[in-house]
């Protein structure tokens, strides 16, 4: 497969035809249009929207998309360490939020 000129036109692939730090943002509606293309957006970097739920990477590389923050669209934000409040596994790095806050994925992490 080849890959697409960062803006040119992409579709959808495993992996993606768009360039590193690009992606191919086709959402629902465009799938359900069967509009299967678009053009290579750079990821979204932190505080910006989410790229759509259809792609697989949703955020510039090491940002992770909140999705906590409906009402609003959802916002690619650093991973929290250890010890910060979260609302959601996924806003961790250890991918484990414990009552409010970030822990430790094992009982023998630290």
């Amino acid at each position: 497969q080849s890959i697409a000129a960062a803006g040119a036109q992409c579709g959808i692939g495993i992996p993606s035809d768009c360039p590193a730090g690009q992606y191919c943002p086709i959402d629902l509606p465009q799938l359900v249009a069967k509009t299967y293309t678009a053009n290579c957006t750079p990821l979204p970097v932190e505080n910006e929207t989410c790229g759509p739920a259809l792609a697989l990477q949703r955020c510039a590389a090491n940002l992770v998309c909140d999705a906590t923050t409906a009402p609003a669209k959802p916002i690619c934000v650093t991973p929290h360490e250890l010890g910060a409040t979260c609302s959601d596994n996924s806003l961790c790095y250890s991918q484990n939020c414990v009552a409010g806050a970030c822990a430790p994925a094992s009982p023998c992490a630290k």
